[in-house]
């Protein structure tokens, strides 16, 4: 039995989500098949869903099943999750974003703006991106994380060109889900120049979620491509993201995208024309920095509202990739 007192928190609770998902009340309420008028009477503690329209709201939020069976049991229900059973499948949530570029820009500058924020304790592991082929890139993670005082993490590098950077936010993803790491530092770097991210594990409906991450390869290691086959690989991945998120490109609050190729507006302007977002909303990025390229960008543009949607995408030659996420809540 739900108290009366319990009734404003777990509106709230639904109300805050549903703005997270940057949803209406008249959207959420068609994804439960509900009015409009009773998700209002929910959200503001006069009125308490049933156990089924209660998880058919958690579905349209996006929920995962821990976050579900929180509500659940606020309302008063039994959870759904078999205790015995597997852990729910975690998502990654960038809870802090840092760019250092030009003088004094460094991989280790951006990686301490973002540990101002949070104790290095909460760490647990480093992927670095761009820090060069091989073993010299897991050589220069271990060097980076040890200048930041991180001790005993799993520290390596991902090399890619331009798409390092979403390569290594699709491994920080997968060491988060997988439950191998709890906080995941991921810097890109090139020369003097650098932006960090620190990743949690979260739920998608949560401001900073990484919704979906596609990459892509082309088999051979010196296939730069001409101007339009790289913008129809970026655009191809975008989609694919935008399509497993269930997004449109009017959804989007910004999309910021990157390459290094040698005509860099070849590739990024046909990518804007066939995505489709309104051009206020595009911001790109040509040149080096190659892999701190996105993440300065997400922590120098304009900021979009904490769990607004935003895609990114990046690559050149062998490598590339897309992901759909929402906007971190705060910035160093």
């Amino acid at each position: 039995m739900i108290l009366a007192d319990e009734r404003p928190e777990l509106g709230a609770r639904i109300r805050d989500l549903r703005r997270a998902c940057a949803l209406s009340q008249l959207e959420l309420a068609a994804l439960a098949g509900v009015s409009a008028r009773h998700l209002s009477f929910v959200e503001n503690g006069r009125s308490r869903p049933s156990r089924k329209v209660l998880l058919r709201l958690a579905e349209g939020l996006g929920a995962a099943p821990d976050l579900r069976d929180s509500l659940l049991v606020k309302a008063g229900y039994a959870p759904l999750a078999d205790p015995a059973g597997p852990p729910a499948v975690r998502t990654a949530v960038a809870e802090y974003v840092a760019g250092v570029d030009g003088a004094g820009g460094s991989a280790a500058a951006a990686g301490r703006r973002v540990l101002e924020r949070a104790p290095r304790t909460a760490v647990s592991a480093l992927v670095l991106a761009g820090g060069g082929p091989g073993t010299a890139a897991t050589s220069a993670a271990a060097a980076l994380a040890s200048r930041l005082g991180l001790r005993g993490v799993a520290a390596f590098g991902v090399e890619a060109g331009c798409g390092g950077f979403l390569y290594g936010l699709a491994t920080a993803t997968g060491l988060i889900a997988s439950g191998a790491a709890g906080r995941v530092l991921l810097i890109g770097a090139h020369r003097d120049a650098g932006g960090a991210l620190l990743l949690r594990a979260g739920v998608p409906a949560e401001p900073g979620a990484v919704v979906r991450v596609a990459l892509g390869g082309s088999g051979e290691p010196d296939a730069s491509g001409s101007p339009l086959v790289v913008a129809g690989r970026l655009h191809d991945a975008s989609r694919e993201v935008l399509r497993t998120a269930g997004w449109a490109p009017g959804d989007l609050a910004l999309s910021a995208a990157h390459t290094c190729a040698h005509d860099a507006p070849a590739v990024l302007d046909p990518l804007a024309v066939r995505l489709r977002v309104p051009a206020a909303r595009r911001h790109n990025a040509s040149g080096p920095p190659c892999p701190a390229a996105l993440p300065l960008l997400l922590a120098d543009t304009v900021a979009a509202a904490p769990g607004s949607r935003v895609l990114l995408a990046a690559g050149s030659g062998a490598a590339w990739g897309a992901a759909a996420l929402r906007w971190p809540p705060s910035r160093p």
